[in-house]
């Protein structure tokens, strides 16, 4: 059986995770994910990986071109021009076919995101994990973070200050996401964060559940 290893505190090496029914995210936000479709991201330095789950089990998995250090070096901080690359690339997922999907962060930028939302000076995962982003969230931090320079955006993230350069870049990128499968948010997973399938028998799974 192929299943995401999703949203446990069980680190297994892999970003991919148990599916388990009836969690809850944040503490307002609790969602059946039983029957539900989650679509994970994870917004990297070369390309941006997305992975379809249903019903505990990946459905497809779609690589594009959409990276924060390609996007900074081709297009510097011309955001204009960025967004029109965003739509192009964003082009090769079949969005029709992954409406109402849940939207799952994992990853660094996902990751940094949450932790700036609530202002953490040092990174802690009780925190970011589970939490969500909600779109007009992110549109603030985009408009707040456009207003500084870079030692100022260090400052509000000292978890992570070498991706301060980068951050408002990879904010785009997510709130493009967001928008393009009309989400009114995402949900952030910091369990794992390296790209792998696990696979194990019932009697496996029953042990980690």
């Amino acid at each position: 059986v192929i299943l995401f290893v999703f949203l446990t505190g069980i680190v297994v090496g892999v970003s991919i995770m148990l599916i388990k029914p009836q969690i809850s995210f944040s503490k307002s936000k609790k969602i059946d994910i039983k029957d539900e479709k989650l679509l994970f991201f994870d917004v990297g330095g070369g390309s941006t990986e997305f992975t379809l789950a249903e019903n505990g089990e990946i459905k497809k998995t779609y690589s594009t071109q959409i990276g924060i250090r390609r996007y900074a070096n081709k297009f510097g901080i011309d955001f204009l021009a960025m967004k029109e690359q965003l739509k192009q690339d964003l082009s090769v997922i079949p969005k029709e076919k992954l409406k109402h999907s849940i939207l799952v962060g994992i990853g660094g930028t996902a990751c940094s995101i949450a932790a700036m939302k609530y202002k953490l000076a040092e990174y802690d995962s009780n925190v970011v994990h589970r939490s969500f982003i909600k779109s007009d969230e992110l549109e603030k931090m985009q408009a707040e973070l456009s207003l500084l320079d870079e030692k100022q955006i260090a400052q509000k993230m000292p978890f992570g200050s070498k991706r301060a350069e980068i951050i408002l870049i990879g904010l785009n990128i997510v709130k493009e996401i967001v928008d393009s499968f009309q989400g009114s948010g995402f949900f952030v997973s910091d369990r794992g964060l390296q790209f792998g399938v696990l696979r194990m028998n019932k009697e496996k799974l029953a042990k980690m559940l």
